[in-house]
């Protein structure tokens, strides 16, 4: 079942990277004509922000890869040691709880980068609508600005019109 739009800009989500809560607000993605200004000034900053806290994620996550790596091999090294095959030395390593919680942390970690990421994307689809957006009003305003201060009397002529009429009636 479609979540409805609210439900979703209301589905704040606040993840720890690096021992740092990262808030991921889908409502820092809307504008609207009112404050599309704003929008455009403010996210370069939550931009940048949020670049640095999925760099943040990615070294986090390439450390708990790491950790499953260099966990698994000396797991392997101590099974082989005590005189197991290559087959049962892997096994034995690849059972290890130990190893196993390294690997859930390496999974949670590679999640958080790609939820950074996927803000990141949604930042750059909202940045394009933004300046679509801007470039449909700045049309917008050349076709009314015609009609307002065109050649055909405008609303300029109109106040020159008011104003000499009214110098007429005090001469």
């Amino acid at each position: 079942m479609a979540k409805e739009i609210d439900e979703i800009l209301d589905g704040k989500r606040t993840i720890k990277v690096a021992g740092n809560e990262i808030e991921l607000d889908p409502k820092k993605l809307e504008f609207n004509e009112a404050n599309l200004s704003n929008y455009l000034e403010q996210e370069a900053i939550w931009y940048d922000y949020y670049g640095g806290c999925f760099a943040d994620a990615e070294a986090e996550k390439d450390y708990f890869e790491l950790k499953v790596e260099k966990l698994y091999s000396e797991k392997f090294a101590e099974a082989k040691q005590g005189g197991s095959s290559d087959k049962l030395a892997e096994a034995i390593a690849k059972a290890d709880p130990e190893l196993d919680t390294a690997k859930k942390n390496a999974i949670i970690a590679k999640h958080k980068m790609k939820l950074l990421q996927q803000h990141l994307k949604a930042f750059d689809r909202s940045h394009e609508n933004a300046n679509n957006r801007g470039h449909t009003l700045r049309k917008e305003i050349d076709k009314l600005d015609g009609r307002i201060y065109g050649d055909n009397g405008g609303v300029d002529k109109q106040i020159d019109d008011i104003i000499g009429k009214a110098e007429q009636v005090d001469d």
